[in-house]
């Protein structure tokens, strides 16, 4: 077990890719819960996010291939009221989201009502111009496919309020959003001005106590809070999430972590990229932190996945609401790679020593790394 390692990494071999909550309910990005805020290391590392860019942003292939214009526009669907009626009686099994209608300037109502209708596979079709809306709500037992090309956008104006995200889940079931050369993408530069109210849980895709969820394929740019957030479904953290996989997934340029894991059981992360994460503390490519002691990080797996570019810290693993009795953490990550962060990699478990283990293997931490985590948290770094 490490006690209290602060070291830098000068090995650097060559760098290989990889394939909200409510305001008053989620802490983890306030730097005076930040358990080594106090450090004179946490105060160079916020200093040096504030002031500065990372050495290094990283760079994103475009996952979309090549398309003609004429071609998206002969392939968009047009609306069909009744299929739409089918879909809604139960009759259909898969319905075409354009179906309910489509909106250059505002889609809320249709795809929110596609949504509604409780289809098992609704297709969300390349428009050749984006799905413009405001906050939608997910469904149980649903699986939302945005075809290749296809682009969901936040309505410019309509993500005042502070825990406005672009997709909510709440105490859901079974769902999956599978998007391929997709992307959901809200305005993260107008969160941050004065005219909105100063906030951090602007999510893209937001989790509360859901149980089986896939997000898988999707490009996630430019929220106000998270890509990922997944959290508890209720205040008191009594119910969390479970059965997560993340696979194939971008998360770039947000405001406050690519991905937040609040309460969490049974999570694998695969081939994912969590990169140029800045605009409020902790601005990490990932940050796993529990807001109380009732709360749960458990089988938690990232594999094959890259944190680089990142204002804050690549990988963030944050314990210090945890207590002795609560539920054992597991972390594992391997065959990753974290770089290019102001700090790289940050483990904390002291204060209430919580118990459990965090493995990280054949992961290259290049860089700045802390690594804290108190006198029962097993950590072994290979």
């Amino acid at each position: 077990m490490f006690q209290h390692i602060l070291s830098i990494d000068r090995e650097a071999p060559p760098s290989r890719g990889a394939t909200g909550t409510s305001p008053a309910a989620d802490s983890c990005a306030r730097p005076n819960c930040v358990g080594f805020a106090g450090t004179v290391l946490l105060a160079l590392v916020a200093l040096s996010a504030c002031r500065t860019a990372p050495a290094h942003r990283a760079e994103l292939p475009d996952p979309r291939p090549a398309r003609a214009l004429a071609v998206v526009f002969a392939d968009a669907p047009e609306s069909d009221p009744d299929r739409a009626r089918l879909a809604e009686e139960g009759e259909l099994s898969e319905a075409n989201a354009a179906w309910w209608g489509f909106d250059e300037e505002n889609s809320t109502e249709y795809l929110q009502a596609a949504i509604d209708s409780g289809v098992a596979v609704l297709r969300v079709p390349d428009m050749g111009a984006p799905w413009i809306v405001e906050p939608l709500e997910l469904r149980s037992n649903q699986e939302i496919v945005f075809e290749n090309g296809a682009e969901v956008l936040a309505l410019r104006g309509a993500y005042r309020r502070r825990g406005a995200s672009l997709f909510t889940a709440r105490n859901t079931e079974n769902v999956t959003l599978r998007g391929y050369g997709a992307t959901l993408r809200m305005w993260k530069s107008d969160y941050q001005r004065p005219h909105y109210d100063a906030g951090e849980w602007r999510h893209t895709i937001s989790l509360h106590g859901v149980d089986g969820f896939e997000i898988l394929g999707l490009t996630l740019l430019s929220s106000g809070g998270d890509g990922i957030y997944v959290g508890s479904g209720g205040g008191d953290g009594s119910t969390y999430s479970s059965d997560i996989t993340v696979r194939d997934v971008i998360a770039d340029d947000h405001h406050r972590q690519g991905m937040s894991v609040i309460s969490v059981e049974n999570l694998l992360i695969e081939n994912s990229r969590f990169t140029n994460t800045r605009g409020t503390w902790p601005q990490s490519g990932i940050d796993f932190e529990p807001n109380r002691a009732g709360e749960r990080i458990v089988n938690a797996v990232i594999r094959n996945s890259y944190f680089g570019g990142n204002a804050g810290v690549g990988v963030l693993i944050q314990l210090m609401n945890l207590e002795q009795d609560s539920i054992p953490v597991g972390i594992t990550i391997e065959d990753s790679v974290i770089e290019h962060n102001t700090l790289n990699l940050s483990i904390v478990g002291t204060h209430h020593h919580p118990h459990g283990t965090i493995t990280i293997r054949n992961t290259p931490v290049r860089g700045l790394r802390w690594i804290r985590p108190g006198d029962n948290l097993e950590v072994s770094v290979e």
